[in-house]
């Protein structure tokens, strides 16, 4: 219901196939942590509902994404009791700008980096996520070691694909449409995050009463509006 309705705002498309195609399996959302995954199923959605489906599927990994941001980072706020509209959604957007996974990987060209040593992502990461996003120096590092891992793996990936030029060609050429799908998705839910974040609370109400309390529901829903636009 939720990606459907997202789906909809952001991509003009939705597709309960590609949403069962993601979900399956005991690994939940794998295709957001291997390069593998991703390309393979990429290349089915685009294959069959092109680029609006391409949209939609990676959309469903961020609104999965921000589930998982509401569910964490949200109460951390709600701790230090700062509720307002401007502070939950700059944590959603923080959230997405310095998440780990195949598309940030993907969006910053980190799978082609001429060095591939873990210090090397090391250093770039513990610089971004400490000095930048004020992460502990443990957090910090848990990181840079998946983004290596992640990077890794793409390369690898790639490097199957150059043994059949007619492959590579693909592979590269679906890379392209991935990242220019991943650019436009992330534009579209930061420029609509607040009604993203009131169709998420609001059609899942009972759950989120339940993990949050009424009283922090009802008073993060009143401060974003979305009793009036729900």
């Amino acid at each position: 219901m939720v990606h459907e309705i997202v789906g909809k705002m952001i991509c003009n498309f939705s597709s309960r196939d590609i949403d069962k195609l993601i979900d399956r399996g005991s690994r939940h959302d794998l295709s957001r942590i291997s390069c593998r995954e991703l390309l393979k199923l990429a290349s089915i959605v685009s294959g069959i509902y092109g680029d609006d489906g391409l949209c939609y599927f990676i959309l469903h990994h961020y609104i999965d994404k921000i589930v998982s941001i509401m569910k964490g980072r949200f109460v951390r706020l709600f701790v230090k009791r700062r509720l307002t509209p401007k502070d939950l959604i700059n944590e959603i957007r923080s959230g997405l700008d310095d998440e780990v996974s195949v598309f940030s990987v993907i969006r910053s060209y980190l799978y082609s980096m001429p060095y591939s040593t873990p210090d090397y992502y090391m250093t770039r990461s513990l610089r971004y996520h400490m000095m930048e996003k004020g992460y502990s120096k443990q957090t910090a590092r848990r990181k840079a070691r998946m983004i290596f891992e992640i990077a890794s793996e793409c390369r690898e990936t790639l490097n199957e694909a150059n043994r059949d030029w007619e492959q590579n060609v693909k592979m590269l050429n679906l890379l392209e449409k991935i990242r220019d799908e991943i650019y436009l998705v992330h534009v579209k839910m930061k420029m609509n995050m607040n009604q993203i974040i009131c169709i998420l609370l609001t059609k899942e109400e009972d759950y989120w009463k339940e993990y949050y309390g009424e009283n922090i529901f009802n008073n993060v829903i009143q401060g974003l509006n979305c009793v009036r636009q729900y």
